[in-house]
């Protein structure tokens, strides 16, 4: 279903649309009521949607304010890893050895080079050791060397994932390695028992890999009962990850899967390649290492390269899950594409030239800049407004040459699996492409930007930013989502005060959408 709503985006963006101005209005927020209300009660709203044809704003709440943006910074990786790097952009890992291949003996070390890929996966690693088997190769002499040298040894700067280092019960506060695999996760796998009162089976994938001693146990109840189960990663004082059990699941319960983050991301792609050389019948006298330092080029014998996803790829699944993992990666290829090695917080910085230009070549530079500490939107202390996002959405829009893929990354309500896209009206499901953003600390989140078809065909940006505060953090998620949806709606249905109708509805039509369902036959 992805490939077909990318299709559509894709179609529809190279297809002359017509410019129809909406008027002027003296109170944009009007057309934003429920948004409105919510600042007028004290919770801070940021909102913005422009016609990007005219420039025209159709509604706005307190566009200029500075809120903690979540996940919608990812907007930023986005334009800049295809602005430097290119829809195309494929990483490349290697396996490569420092000795001669006799007899299928391999003299000297094998090194595991790494390339920084966000997306490279444990799967991607058997399949180069089933290269090696094809070679011929059943040893090697030496050491097993995972070359973490893109980066180096990255430090943790976010409060989630430093805190993560002595344990955690999520996915996405994992620690970055430019040689991590799996998105810097473990995946564990509940399996029921055959017989209720007996302990579940529970598998780390993959197989066979070291390294994570389970405690506890996960209960199998009579088919029916309701699953609930827990898995807790902690990390000792050796830098071992441990996996603690909890719950029940129900005989007739399906598999249930639950990645956790992990500490030492190269370390585990050590052990891992590790495991997977040995059940390939493979051995190894030496240990499996880490290095952070690129190995001498000289004496080194390629034996087999894989090549990632390509870039356009990678920015839809990264937006699609909002994977923290790899937007940090890929700011730091960004700040490494433009200047020297920097810590993440100078990286994501960088993120916000493409912004800076925009506005310096049309003469509307701000005063200030905003503050991203992050790209994945991990760091509380970045601060973004909807006038920012608006400003980099049409930026975008306006680059002929990256906008097609630019908002092919981005996931369309009918197809996503983002239960914030979930409402049941089908101008919402067909007619925006949107990143949402949400946080819980340490006040609450709530964000949605991107693009949306207008009536008339033409395409508009939004940005939508409501925040918690340090006196009542706590955002109520339905009534949020509510109103964010409710105001959307109404404006993508052409409800709104006729001082913008023109800009919105030409002649009463349906509009123009971003996919389109197939007609039954």
């Amino acid at each position: 279903m992805r490939s077909a709503s990318v299709a559509w985006i894709l179609a529809l963006c190279l297809t002359a649309l017509p410019k129809v101005a909406p008027a002027q209005s003296a109170t944009w927020s009007d057309h934003f009521p429920r948004l409105a209300a919510l600042a007028a009660s004290g919770v801070p709203v940021s909102a913005l949607v422009e016609d990007l044809d005219s420039g025209r704003p159709l509604a706005a709440v307190d566009a200029a304010q500075r809120l903690i943006p979540a996940s919608v910074s990812k907007l930023f990786v986005a334009r800049a890893a295809l602005q430097y790097l290119g829809a195309d952009h494929r990483f490349v890992t290697r396996l490569v050895a420092t000795g001669e291949l006799e007899k299928g003996q391999l003299r000297g070390d094998l090194i595991f080079s790494s390339g920084g890929d966000p997306s490279l996966s444990s799967k991607d690693l058997r399949a180069m050791v089933a290269e090696l088997s094809a070679l011929g190769i059943t040893g090697i002499a030496g050491d097993l060397v995972v070359e973490d040298a893109v980066f180096g040894a990255i430090a943790c700067e976010i409060k989630d994932r430093c805190d993560a280092h002595e344990e955690s019960a999520h996915a996405f506060d994992g620690a970055l390695s430019g040689a991590g695999i799996d998105y810097g996760t473990v995946e564990v796998v509940v399996h029921p028992a055959r017989h209720a009162g007996q302990p579940a089976r529970v598998v780390v994938m993959p197989p066979g890999v070291a390294g994570f001693p389970l405690h506890g146990r996960i209960e199998t109840v009579a088919a029916g009962e309701p699953t609930r189960l827990g898995v807790t990663r902690s990390t000792d004082s050796e830098g071992l990850h441990h996996l603690h059990l909890s719950g029940r699941i129900a005989l007739d319960h399906r598999p249930v899967r639950r990645s956790r983050s992990i500490v030492h991301p190269a370390r585990h792609t050590a052990e891992v390649l590790y495991a997977l050389l040995i059940q390939a019948g493979i051995t190894v006298e030496g240990e499996a290492r880490v290095t952070h330092k690129a190995a001498a080029t000289e004496a080194r014998q390629e034996l087999t390269r894989h090549y990632g996803e390509s870039l356009a790829t990678q920015l839809h699944s990264m937006m699609q899950f909002s994977n923290n993992y790899m937007a940090d990666l890929l700011t730091l290829h960004v700040a490494q594409l433009r200047t020297d090695r920097a810590p993440l917080s100078e990286a994501a910085d960088l993120l916000l030239t493409p912004l800076t230009r925009a506005r310096e070549s049309s003469g509307d530079a701000a005063a200030d800049t905003p503050i991203l500490n992050s790209g994945s939107g991990l760091s509380v202390d970045s601060r973004l407004s909807a006038r920012d996002l608006v400003d980099l959405l049409r930026s975008s829009y306006q680059a002929a040459a990256l906008f097609p893929a630019f908002v092919g990354t981005l996931p369309v309500p009918l197809y996503s699996r983002n239960g914030q896209l979930k409402f049941d009206d089908g101008n919402w499901q067909t007619r925006l492409a949107a990143k949402t953003g949400w946080l819980s600390e340490p006040v609450g989140v709530r964000a949605l930007a991107g693009y949306l078809r207008l009536r008339d065909g033409g395409w508009a940006a939004f940005a939508i930013l409501v925040n918690g505060t340090p006196e009542s953090p706590h955002l109520a998620r339905q009534s949020t989502l509510s109103a964010i949806h409710a105001d959307m709606r109404d404006l993508l249905a052409g409800s709104v005060p006729n001082s913008v109708q023109k800009g919105l509805s030409r002649g009463g039509g349906h509009g123009k959408r971003l996919v389109t369902r197939p007609n039954p036959r």
